[in-house]
């Protein structure tokens, strides 16, 4: 049978799709990315601020800041699209032949376990309910079909709030979901590192918790790096 695309506007619709899901991973990334400061650490002692704008000389920066006390800076950069190849330089940078490292400012929660339905406007209600004000947010994509992985992260403008709604957030039903909420390792420094290798299986047997059983089973397609029956207070959640 003849495969017939149907055309609107000059575009088939597979492209709509295929532009939507584009829109969805740009728009998270930026998110992920936007006004977060760069932390670089193990610097000299007396490293001033020209030599930081000396080490990423190739780069718009908004501002430098060096804690000579802390043996840190902090750096914004002017445009989103140079955080990660930044980052990928100062991976391997030195000053004075001392190596550094590098790390994204601010605390970002995980909020995992959402319902495959879940939208990001119901997502951004979700936890602008909750306290504090948001001041970034958004829902994991996947990188190759743009559809939603059922996690999204939200930052809020104190640490105070974030700690409120996870609090509230974790352990809580939504719809038939039980949602699990927990900070974010600011080791992250690309937005692929963001994209969940876990399997998470619902609904197990309310008294379950052979771990061992478990991982056999899937050992018979792969060995899992990593296995875990959620437990609270030592009972397993379902």
């Amino acid at each position: 049978m003849e495969h017939r695309s149907d055309v609107k506007n000059g575009h088939s619709l597979d492209n709509k799709l295929s532009e939507e899901c584009q829109r969805r991973i740009d728009d998270a990334r930026h998110e992920f990315f936007n006004g977060r400061q760069i932390l670089i650490g193990h610097l000299p002692r007396d490293t001033t601020e020209q030599e930081i704008r000396d080490l990423l000389g190739d780069f718009d920066l908004r501002f430098v800041a060096v804690e000579t006390v802390k043996h840190y800076a902090k750096v914004l950069p002017e445009h989103v699209r140079d955080y990660e190849p930044m980052m990928r330089e100062l991976r391997t940078a030195s000053v004075r032949e001392q190596k550094i490292s590098v790390l994204l400012s601010q605390y970002l929660l995980c909020v995992a376990h959402l319902p495959a339905d879940c939208t990001l406007d119901e997502f951004r209600g979700l936890v602008s309910l909750q306290s504090g004000t948001v001041c970034r947010c958004f829902l994991m994509p996947s990188e190759t079909t743009g559809d939603y992985r059922g996690y999204g992260f939200v930052e809020f403008t104190t640490k105070d709030a974030a700690n409120k709604v996870m609090t509230s957030l974790d352990g809580r039903k939504l719809r038939t979901c039980t949602l699990h909420c927990d900070w974010l390792n600011n080791g992250h420094l690309t937005f692929s590192s963001l994209q969940s290798k876990c399997l998470f299986v619902d609904e197990l047997p309310e008294d379950y918790e052979d771990v061992a059983e478990f991982r056999a089973a899937f050992s018979q397609l792969a060995e899992p790096v990593y296995c875990q029956v959620r437990c609270e207070t030592g009972v397993p959640v379902r």
